[in-house]
């Protein structure tokens, strides 16, 4: 369906502020009604439409990082929201970081990983939360050491990032 957003660029479609190259698959979503004041999503759905190839199983679905410019409220900056996955045994080449500014929570819905939060290793697994205030050093994704699904919420979505990776 074009909503009179997209145009063609050099092989290129333009979806609204996003592009799609060549290629890429894309499923699309039902468009939300216009005179909405909220979104609906399915952050499974969500995250299959917006699969990102630097960054495999991390997908975006709520605050600044997202790669579109959305103009729903997705888009926001009070807060960011990742759905994540990992395969068992995956490497997660996740870095030790801190926030400068941002409190962090990270919720593991399915599976069991390796994680670290300053020097206090664990074991971080279904139904466990965390929450990391400002300038702690973690590491919630050593290793997944079964297959893991999961949810981490920051807070505020700072412009530029607040993330110091180590």
């Amino acid at each position: 369906m074009d909503t009179g957003n997209n145009r063609k660029l050099g092989g290129r479609l333009t979806v609204g502020h996003g592009t799609l190259n060549p290629g890429m698959k894309v499923r699309l979503l039902p468009p939300q009604p216009k005179n909405m004041n909220y979104y609906k999503g399915n952050f499974r759905d969500d995250r299959q439409s917006r699969k990102d190839e630097n960054h495999p199983g991390h997908e975006w679905l709520v605050g600044h990082f997202m790669n579109e410019k959305l103009s729903d409220f997705r888009g926001t900056q009070a807060m960011s929201v990742k759905f994540w996955y990992f395969k068992k045994n995956q490497k997660t080449e996740h870095k030790d970081k801190f926030q400068r500014f941002a409190t962090e929570c990270t919720v593991v819905i399915k599976g069991r990983l390796k994680a670290k939060i300053e020097n206090d290793e664990f074991e971080f697994q279904e139904g466990d939360y965390v929450v990391v205030p400002p300038n702690i050093v973690s590491n919630l994704a050593l290793e997944a050491l079964e297959e893991s699904e999961g949810i981490t919420i920051k807070a505020p979505s700072l412009i530029p990032d607040d993330t110091v990776k180590l």
